[in-house]
C-alpha cells in the first residue's frame, strides 16, 4: 500500500468529510425518526405504485455511505478498496438498524424502505468499482501461497454483501408471493441457468482453465491471451448452440400437450430465463481469469448486480398486487429482471478484464492448450457440480411430487395418492438453501477460490511441501468457520427464517415449513465447504477423474436417498438426503487425497478440528436455551431482531474467546490474513 493509495491524498475536501459524516447522520437519525405524524402527508409523495419516500431513502444513503468513504472509516491508509468495502458494510447495517428502531417512535418500519437504502448504497459501490481511482489487486501470483487467506477475506467481504442483498431478495419474493404454485415455478426454471453456470463458468471450465493459464502467463502472455480468447469464443458458441436447442425443446414440450396451468408456467419462465445461461457462464469464465490476475474483486460483486435489479423489478411491478392471476403476469417481469441483469453483469467483468491484456486478437496455436483444458475439464463437468446436480434433482421431485393447480392429491403413474411434499416446497428448499449457502458462499467457498492459485502455483513447481501444507490450512479454515456454522444455523434457524421471510404472503406456517428443511441442509455446511476446497486440490494437481468417480457415486446415492426419504420427511428428506452425501463425499475425497499428499489429515489437522467441534458444542449449548425462555413467534419484528442478534453475538463471541483460550491457529491465520 503506498501513500497514494489513500483516499484523501489528492482530495483536500475530503478531510471535511468526518465533520460533515457527524452533522449528516445525526440530522438523518433525527429525520428518519420522526413520528409519522409530523411528516408531509398527502397524495403529491406518491407516483403510482412508487413513492418519492422511497426516493429520498435512496439519496440520504448515497450521501451516508459516500461521507462514509470519504471518513476512511478503517483508516487512511488501508486504501481505497478496503474503505468502500467498509463504508458499505457500515451503512446497510445502519440501514436495518433504522428500519426496526423506528418502531419505538410512532414510525412504521418497511422491507421496502431498507430496499431503497440498500440501493443507495449499491449505486455508491458500483461508481468507486468502475472509478479510474480504484485501487486494483496487484497481479503477481508468485507470492499467492503466502496470500491466499487475504485473497479469501476480499472475497468473503464482496461475498458477504452478495448474499445479504441476496437474502433481501429472496425476502421481497416471499412477502409478495409467498409459498406458492408461482413461485415453485420461478425457481425450477432459475435452478437451470445456475446448473450451466457451475458446470461450465465457475465450475468445471473455470477450475481447468486456471491452471494452463497461469503457467503459460508465467512463460508467454500473448499465447496466454490467446487462450483466453480460443476458450471463451469456445464457450459462447457451444452455450448460444445449447441455448438455442433448449429454447426449441421447449417450445415442443409446450405445444406436445396439455399440461396444467403450474407446469405451463414453469416452462414460459424456463424458456424466458435460459438466455441467462450464456451470459452468466461468460461472466464466471472471465472471472477467474481475474483472478489468474489477482483481481477477484469484480466476479464477487456481479452477483449482487442480479439480486438489486431482481429487488427493483419486483418492487416496481408487484407492490399493491395481489392474487394469483396479477402475481403470475408479474413473475414475468422478475424474469425479465434476470436477464437484464445477465447483461449488466457481462458489461462489468468485461469492463473489468480490459484493463489487462487477458485477450489477444488471434488465437493461433492455442489449440494444444485448449485440449488440454479440455481433457481436464470432461470429468469435471460432473465432478465439481455435484451440489448444483443434487439441487437440480431436489427441485425436480419437490416438483413432480407436489399437488398442481390447487389440488391436494396427486396423479401419479395413473393412480391418484397423497402427495408426499406441499405446493411452494420449491420455493421453500431455495429459501432454506439460501440460508445454509450464506456461510458456505461468504467463507468456505471464498477460501476454495482464493486456495486454488495458491494450490495450482505449488502443484506448478512441484513444491509438495508447500502444497500439502496449503491443503490442511484449508481443511483447518472451512471446519473452523462451517461448524460452528452448523451449529449456529440449527439452533436459531426458527427465528431466523421468521425475521427474514415473515410478512406479506409468507405467514407462521410457512415459517415452520423452511426451518424444517434448513435443519438439514444446515447440519454439513462444514462439509460443502470441505468439499470445495478438496476438489480444488485434485484439479490443481490436474487429477480430475477422483472427483468425478466420487460425484458419480453420490450423486446416485443422492437420488436413491431422495425418493427415499420424501415419503416420510417431505420436503425436509431431500435436505437430509443432500447434507449425507455431502459429509460422505467429503470424508472419501479427503480419504483418497491421501494417495496424492503426504498426510493431508496429519495430528495438527486432527486436533484443530477436535477443538473447533469442542468449541462449537459449547457455544450451542450456550445459546440453545434462549429459543426456549423466550418466545419470538409473538414479538415485533424489532424485539424479534434483538434477539437473533443477541444469540449470534453471544455464539460468536463464545466460540472466538474459546479459540484465543485454546490458542487455535486458524484464529491466528484470520486475522493476520496469512496461513503460512
Amino acid at each position: 500500500m503506498t501513500v497514494a493509495d489513500s483516499p484523501h491524498r489528492h482530495h483536500p475536501l475530503l478531510r471535511l468529510a468526518r465533520p460533515c459524516l457527524v452533522v449528516y447522520w445525526i440530522t438523518l437519525i433525527v429525520f428518519t425518526h420522526l413520528s409519522e405524524s409530523q411528516m408531509p402527508q398527502g397524495d403529491m409523495f406518491n407516483f403510482g405504485q412508487l413513492s418519492i419516500d422511497k426516493v429520498i431513502h435512496f439519496t440520504i444513503f448515497v450521501g451516508l455511505t459516500v461521507l462514509l468513504f470519504g471518513s476512511a472509516p478503517i483508516g487512511r491508509s488501508r486504501g481505497r478498496t478496503k474503505n468502500l468495502i467498509a463504508a458499505c458494510a457500515i451503512a446497510l447495517a445502519y440501514g436495518v438498524i433504522d428500519e426496526i428502531t423506528q418502531d419505538y417512535f410512532d414510525r412504521t418500519s418497511s422491507i421496502y424502505d431498507l430496499a431503497a437504502d440498500w440501493g443507495g448504497v449499491f449505486a455508491v459501490f458500483v461508481a468507486g468499482m468502475l472509478s479510474p481511482a480504484w485501487l486494483r489487486e496487484s497481479g503477481d501470483t508468485s507470492r499467492e501461497s503466502g496470500r491466499f487467506v487475504g485473497h479469501a477475506m476480499l472475497v468473503s467481504a464482496l461475498t458477504f454483501l452478495s448474499r445479504i442483498t441476496g437474502l433481501l431478495r429472496d425476502s421481497v419474493l416471499a412477502s409478495i408471493f409467498g409459498l406458492k404454485s408461482i413461485t415453485d415455478a420461478f425457481y425450477l426454471a432459475f435452478i437451470i441457468p445456475n446448473l450451466f453456470r457451475r458446470l461450465f463458468g465457475e465450475g468445471a471450465l473455470t477450475a481447468a482453465l486456471i491452471p494452463v493459464y497461469t503457467e503459460l502467463l508465467k512463460t508467454d502472455r500473448a499465447a496466454a491471451g490467446r487462450l483466453a480468447t480460443l476458450c471463451t469464443v469456445l464457450l459462447f458458441m457451444l452455450l448460444a448452440a445449447l441455448t438455442l436447442v433448449g429454447e426449441l425443446v421447449l417450445w415442443w414440450l409446450l405445444g406436445s400437450r396439455d399440461w396444467s396451468g403450474d407446469s405451463t408456467l414453469a416452462l414460459q419462465l424456463t424458456m424466458l430465463m435460459l438466455p441467462y445461461m450464456p451470459l452468466v457462464c461468460l461472466v464466471a469464465l472471465i472471472g477467474g481469469l481475474l483472478q489468474v490476475h489477482g483481481r477477484f474483486g469484480p466476479a464477487a460483486f456481479a452477483p449482487i448486480l442480479l439480486n438489486v435489479i431482481v429487488i427493483a423489478a419486483t418492487l416496481i411491478v408487484g407492490l399493491g398486487l395481489s392474487g394469483d392471476i396479477e402475481l403470475r403476469g408479474v413473475v414475468f417481469y422478475v424474469a425479465g429482471g434476470v436477464l437484464l441483469a445477465g447483461v449488466c453483469q457481462l458489461v462489468w467483468v468485461v469492463a473489468a478484464v480490459l484493463r489487462y491484456d487477458a485477450y489477444a486478437l488471434g488465437v493461433s496455436g492455442a489449440m494444444p492448450a485448449m485440449k488440454s483444458v479440455m481433457v481436464t475439464m470432461a470429468p469435471m463437468i460432473v465432478g465439481l457440480a455435484v451440489f448444483q446436480i443434487n439441487t437440480l434433482f431436489d427441485g425436480l421431485i419437490a416438483w413432480f411430487l407436489s399437488p398442481k393447480d390447487g389440488a391436494t392429491s396427486l396423479l401419479l403413474f395413473g393412480r391418484e395418492m397423497a402427495a408426499p411434499i406441499q405446493t411452494g416446497s420449491v420455493t421453500a428448499l431455495q429459501f432454506a438453501q439460501r440460508l445454509y449457502q450464506f456461510p458456505v458462499g461468504v467463507f468456505g467457498v471464498a477460501i476454495a477460490t482464493a486456495i486454488f492459485p495458491a494450490l495450482s502455483h505449488a502443484a506448478a513447481n512441484d513444491d509438495s511441501d508447500s502444497f500439502a501444507t496449503t491443503v490442511r490450512h484449508g481443511l483447518r479454515l472451512t471446519v473452523f468457520i462451517g461448524l460452528p456454522a452448523s451449529v449456529g444455523l440449527i439452533v436459531v434457524r426458527d427465528p431466523l427464517v421468521r425475521l427474514l421471510f415473515e410478512r406479506g404472503e409468507f405467514d407462521a406456517t410457512s415459517t415452520t415449513r423452511v426451518a424444517s428443511i434448513l435443519i438439514g441442509y444446515a447440519s454439513a455446511v462444514w462439509a460443502y465447504s470441505m468439499t470445495h476446497v478438496i476438489t480444488r486440490a485434485f484439479y490443481a494437481m490436474k487429477d480430475a477423474k477422483t472427483p468425478l468417480r466420487v460425484a458419480v457415486v453420490m450423486v446416485i446415492l443422492n437420488l436413491a436417498l431422495n425418493l427415499t426419504l420424501v415419503w416420510w420427511l417431505g420436503a425436509a428428506g431431500l435436505a437430509w438426503s443432500t447434507a449425507i452425501c455431502a459429509a460422505i463425499q467429503s470424508a472419501l475425497l479427503v480419504k483418497l487425497l491421501g494417495r496424492r499428499v503426504d498426510h493431508p489429515v496429519d495430528a495438527s489437522v486432527w486436533s484443530g478440528w477436535r477443538r473447533t467441534l469442542m468449541l462449537s458444542v459449547v457455544m450451542g449449548i450456550i445459546i440453545a436455551p434462549v429459543n426456549f425462555v423466550i418466545d419470538t413467534s409473538s414479538m415485533s419484528a424489532l424485539a424479534s431482531a434483538l434477539v437473533l442478534l443477541g444469540q449470534v453475538a453471544i455464539g460468536a463471541i463464545v466460540f472466538l474467546i474459546g479459540a484465543k483460550v485454546t490458542k487455535s491457529d486458524e484464529l491466528t491465520w484470520l486475522l493476520k490474513r496469512k496461513a503460512v
